[in-house]
């Protein structure tokens, strides 16, 4: 995987990988070993540290599907917009299940 949209691409896979080992193969897909990744709650260097700031926010906020806000383009490998809603209910009932709440998750990243 070479090609920057790809990669881009693939990023939001990482957040929703609930197997580290998993989880684990794809950041070594998507980020160089001495990668970095700052937003306004952490800031991790290299890819176990990445691997556990994405496994304490899945600890945190379970449930969460992570995706790409918007098209991907070459700035977009730098600043990546995104959003991160509930999973949807397997078998709503009908009058039971509030709408899903999606929100925006901004990330600064250097692939």
């Amino acid at each position: 995987m070479g090609d920057a949209d790809e990669l881009v691409q693939r990023y939001p896979a990482a957040w929703n990988e609930t197997d580290a080992a998993a989880r684990r193969a794809v950041l070594a897909e998507v980020f160089a070993e001495d990668a970095a990744y700052t937003d306004p709650l952490v800031s991790v260097q290299g890819g176990n540290g990445l691997d556990a700031a994405i496994a304490a926010v899945q600890a945190q906020f379970g449930g969460l599907v992570f995706s790409l806000g918007g098209a991907v383009g070459r700035a977009a490998a730098r600043r990546r917009p995104g959003t991160a809603a509930p999973c949807p209910p397997r078998a709503p009932r009908a009058g039971t299940a509030p709408p899903a709440r999606r929100a925006s998750v901004r990330s600064r990243t250097r692939v």
